[in-house]
């Protein structure tokens, strides 16, 4: 949303915008590729113009909710081969398009919400290029600031929750005997600590959008320090579960249990 306000045509803004706010319309992010990750400026997913069309052959990889999703932002090479940042155009794909072909990703949990999406002579219309052919580097920019900011907002709010869900957790878990562990508890002081410091973090993200700037890169610090405290937190709740973490149902702390265990792996 915040990427077509800033580089969107008014018919574009008109067509995506008010579908985006309601979730009528689930998008994905068609960025990374098998061999272009961290480096996304090496990716080889190749838009050809013909015409008022741009014909699209590659991959993507990772890309979250694909397989629900109806349309993609697709980071596509425009420019030639070495041409990097300067080569990519941003286009806007309809994901029920024929050649658009999505691969689940099984996860260890069992769920597949990553996937793989192969591009065999897609047509996209010229004018579902999102600001200008050549300049997607820019607005593929924009996507991942907000993105982050976003994100990272989102992540501590859920870290806060879930580790008021295992303070709870660890005195159900501890009812005698003198209460939760000594281990324990500076365990869950720390995470208590880094969980204030990503609010913290994330207000200072918030300063910047009120003052009218764009996001920095405090989302992106948010996301790093949630990948870690997150499996801190579920791995300490299977700690505080003891024994019974080792249970899927019919215990006292079954329901409990399901859920950080899903969340460690």
């Amino acid at each position: 949303g915040p990427t077509i306000i800033a580089h969107g045509t008014p018919e574009q803004k008109q067509r995506y915008l008010s579908p985006l706010l309601s979730g009528d319309e689930i998008w994905c992010q068609g960025f990374s590729e098998p061999n272009s990750g961290s480096d996304l400026a090496s990716l080889r997913t190749r838009a050809v113009r013909e015409g008022d069309e741009y014909v699209v052959n590659g991959q993507k990889v990772w890309t979250t909710l694909a397989h629900v999703a109806r349309f993609c932002i697709l980071l596509t090479r425009t420019g030639a081969p070495e041409s990097r940042h300067g080569g990519l155009t941003y286009l806007i794909v309809d994901m029920a398009s024929p050649g658009v072909e999505v691969r689940p990703l099984r996860q260890i949990t069992g769920d597949a919400e990553f996937n793989e999406i192969y591009f065999t002579d897609v047509r996209v219309p010229a004018a579902n290029v999102l600001g200008e052919e050549g300049a997607g580097w820019k607005v593929a920019m924009t996507t991942l600031m907000h993105e982050r900011a976003s994100l990272g907002v989102g992540l501590q709010v859920r870290t806060r929750i879930a580790l008021d869900d295992l303070i709870t957790l660890a005195r159900a878990a501890h009812p005698r005997d003198g209460g939760v562990p000594p281990i324990l508890r500076q365990e869950i002081a720390r995470l208590a600590i880094e969980c204030e410091a990503m609010r913290l973090n994330g207000y200072r993200g918030l300063t910047r959008m009120l003052r009218g700037e764009q996001p920095g890169p405090e989302g992106s610090i948010n996301k790093l320090m949630w990948s870690e405290v997150n499996q801190r937190l579920c791995d300490t709740a299977l700690e505080a579960l003891g024994a019974q973490s080792l249970l899927a149902d019919g215990e006292e702390l079954a329901e409990a249990n399901g859920r950080w265990s899903y969340g460690m792996m």
